[in-house]
């Protein structure tokens, strides 16, 4: 995280890797990162290219889709997910 970043939610991925959630900056533009973070090799975590990263303008819409998702229930094509 660089210093003006603005740590939003972290949460265990998995045993070995972190998602971070960040409002950050970069080239004048305000946006949201989404990103792994992996211990390295002094265990502080680095953040690693998986993830995603959006103009701030675009969070409403990304939310409103996994709203939609999760009342999905599981669905895919209108039949229930094996």
């Amino acid at each position: 995280m660089s210093g003006g970043d603005i740590l939003v939610a972290e949460f265990p991925k998995n045993a070995q890797e972190t998602l971070r959630i960040e409002l950050t900056e970069f080239n004048g533009y305000d946006l949201l990162a989404m990103r792994v973070w992996t211990p390295g090799t002094d265990g502080a975590l680095v953040a690693t290219k998986k993830g995603l990263t959006v103009r701030r303008d675009l969070i409403r819409p990304i939310i409103d889709a996994l709203e939609r998702a999760e009342r999905m229930d599981g669905q895919v094509d209108g039949k229930k997910a094996a």
